[in-house]
């Protein structure tokens, strides 16, 4: 009995002194605090701005400066604009590469692909109307319509309408004649269903030919009425009442209003619209030949009778290569253009500075789905809302290993950027299929939906972006005869890498001059530049910098403290016990076990006292610190700065721990030089 009152003598003593022991306990929560607080501050900021700073990722690309033999021009990435999108920057990415600044690299590639069981959204046609009359039927429309309909209207007309025969700035007024007919849809045979489509009445005007115009502009001046001036046309066989399979493609105008007095849409196609109308064309407009090439028909059939539920197939006079026309137009409609990026987020068109791409629903490729070969796809929402695509559904596409660069598409309105356009020869069986599940939706900054102002083509929102490692390898893409020398495709066949789809990132925005100190004058030597998109990096480090040093000098001046106040009450502790330590020393207990007791009666005292103050100074300094980040999360454009992590809970007991350790290791100084003292000298 008299051992465990021994044992527990210095616990006893200190309780029954509770003003004195409250007093210590009270120092050393204070000294934990401030120590646990201002560190903890410290620590969550500098995690913090860095975290913040991740959102300024120096995203880098290269443009040819024609100095070297790369090409010419300023590409902008594709990010802003033209120039030589099409420049092979490979050599120069080469070193990139190497450089120890950069995070990673974003070699994009590109295919024709085509959707299987599926249209694409093109309903508008990538070009506009370049004329009428037979300038028009040596084009083979993405737009064009083979259906089976019932006449039930037909008249004729004569309107002012506005043609651009070329891309030039001066527009021509001409008056056209037409035979405006009126179809009650009952069959499609192809073409996309915003355009014909089963029980649509569909407006078909029939323009002129070349010497039937000739004729109507003969009989002008002695025609009292526009009827009277009609001369024989291809088409006056057809009667109202009788069902025909004729052909139409839609003409998205090049921007007027009251064009064709508001009977052609200048918007987009919808599906039963009673504004959209057709363009008649013969059904047989083209004539395959063995060469692949194509010319214009001699003989035009413009339409055929048949009787209800009749179908009109190859056999019939002048249709031989009508199966061939079909089969290319269901491709073409058919057909999407698959982009691959290593991170969209990170692509130059995605960033506020380049204004061009947003995403706006699902979320993005990542480098993750990269890493794992993810078969996902993120979609136009121009795209997703035609064809009534959403987040978690499933597209299947063929790709075919011969693609064709067909030139850069240049939207002259900025609303989109340049690209490399492709095409892929169209084949029965396709070389690979992949299932993607759609993830994500984006939208054009500028323009959401292609624009009614004649500049707005629905091709652009036909693009699909994957995760590079999805893409099969294999394919080969050549550039097209008719492209320039200057267009950039090597001439030996080495690799190519267009700079449009070409970009990089930095590991830290702050090292943007440390990589062109390092890269410049080698990458100008093979005549390139490079470019980095702005951010507010500087401005934010600016910002950051005093309230990261204030933090950090609180924390060293603060950890200070708490070794000179965690000191002070050791000393006042082991003081107040000096005697007791003396008088147990005396009764024969030995200097160990009689140091190891009083510092049971230290932890006693001690481990509570910084617990309630380490748990304290957390909830203060996390508090304190989304304070002094708000300011940092405005530069960032962060709406919400509270709901970034600011620190693992595991810090708090590390850091209490610590505290505490200072303390014990303190007081087990002081016992160890107590116990070193003469009994006389303490008593």
């Amino acid at each position: 009995m008299t051992i465990a009152m021994h044992k527990l003598a210095f616990i006893l003593i200190t309780f029954r002194q509770p003003m004195r022991t409250l007093l210590l306990m009270a120092l050393a929560a204070a000294a934990s605090f401030a120590f646990v607080a201002n560190v903890v501050e410290y620590i969550a900021m500098s995690g913090s701005a860095e975290r913040i700073s991740g959102y300024y990722r120096s995203i880098g690309y290269l443009s040819a400066t024609g100095d070297g033999g790369a090409g010419s021009g300023s590409v902008g990435g594709g990010a802003a604009g033209s120039g030589s999108a099409s420049a092979n920057v490979y050599a120069g990415a080469e070193i990139v590469a190497s450089s120890r600044y950069v995070d990673f690299e974003d070699r994009r590639r590109g295919v024709d692909a085509v959707l299987q069981g599926m249209k694409n959204a093109d309903t508008r046609g990538m070009r506009g109307m370049d004329g009428y009359s037979t300038v028009l039927e040596s084009q083979l429309r993405h737009t064009d319509a083979f259906f089976y309909g019932t006449l039930s209207e037909k008249e004729t007309g004569a309107l002012t309408i506005i043609v651009a025969p070329s891309v030039q700035d001066t527009y021509i007024t001409d008056k056209q004649p037409y035979i405006k007919l009126v179809f009650r849809i009952d069959s499609v045979l192809e073409g996309y269903p915003e355009l014909a489509a089963v029980g649509q009445n569909v407006v078909v005007y029939y323009f002129l030919s070349e010497s039937e115009l000739d004729e109507y502009n003969k009989t002008g001046e002695s025609a009292t009425e526009d009827a009277d001036r009609f001369p024989a046309t291809q088409i006056d066989d057809m009667e109202i009442g009788s069902r025909y399979f004729v052909r139409g493609a839609y003409y998205r105008l090049f921007g007027y209003n009251e064009v064709f007095s508001g009977e052609i849409s200048l918007s987009v196609p919808v599906q039963g619209s009673a504004k959209d109308a057709l363009i008649m064309r013969p059904l047989n407009e083209l004539v395959a030949h063995e060469d692949g090439t194509r010319s214009l028909n001699a003989v035009p059939v413009w339409f055929v009778p048949v009787a209800p539920k009749e179908v009109v197939d190859g056999t019939y006079p002048g249709l031989g290569d009508m199966g061939d026309t079909l089969f290319q137009l269901a491709y073409n409609q058919s057909a999407v253009q698959l982009r691959t990026t290593e991170d969209i987020s990170l692509m130059p068109y995605m960033q506020d500075a380049a204004m061009q791409m947003k995403l706006i629903a699902g979320r993005g490729i990542d480098r993750e789905d990269n890493k794992n070969a993810n078969p996902v796809a993120v979609v136009s929402k121009f795209f997703a809302d035609t064809r009534g695509i959403g987040i978690g559904d499933k597209l299947t596409i063929g790709i075919s290993d011969q693609q064709i660069i067909t030139g850069i598409y240049l939207q002259l309105a900025e609303a989109y950027f340049s690209d490399i356009t492709l095409t892929s020869a169209p084949k029965a069986i396709l070389d690979h299929e992949i299932e993607l599940e759609v993830i994500g939706i984006y939208i054009f900054v500028k323009v959401d939906l292609p624009q009614s102002d004649g500049f707005g083509d629905s091709y652009p929102f036909n693009k699909l972006y994957v995760p590079d490692s999805v893409l099969p390898g294999g394919y080969e893409a050549r550039p097209a005869a008719y492209l320039p020398d200057g267009f950039g495709y090597p001439e030996d066949g080495s690799e190519y890498l267009p700079a449009v789809w070409y970009s990089f990132v930095l590991r830290d925005a702050r090292d943007e001059d440390a990589f062109l100190r390092e890269n410049e004058e080698r990458l100008a030597a093979l005549g390139y530049a490079v470019r980095f998109l702005p951010t507010n990096a500087a401005a934010f480090w600016e910002s950051a910098a005093p309230i990261l040093r204030g933090a950090a000098f609180n924390a060293v001046v603060f950890s200070a403290a708490l070794v000179a106040v965690l000191a002070l009450v050791a000393f006042l502790f082991l003081r107040q016990r000096r005697k007791d330590y003396a008088i147990a020393r005396a009764l024969g207990s030995a200097a160990k076990p009689t140091s190891r007791q009083l510092l049971s009666a230290v932890s006693l005292v001690g481990l509570p006292a910084v617990a309630i103050g380490s748990v304290a100074a957390w909830f203060f300094a996390l508090g304190r610190a989304n304070a002094a980040l708000e300011p940092l999360g405005e530069v960032a454009g962060l709406d919400n700065i509270a709901q970034l992590p600011l620190l693992p809970l595991w810090w708090l007991p590390v850091l209490a721990a610590a505290a505490f350790a200072v303390l014990l290791g303190l007081s087990a100084i002081g016992a160890a030089a107590m116990s070193r003292k003469r009994m006389q000298d303490m008593l």
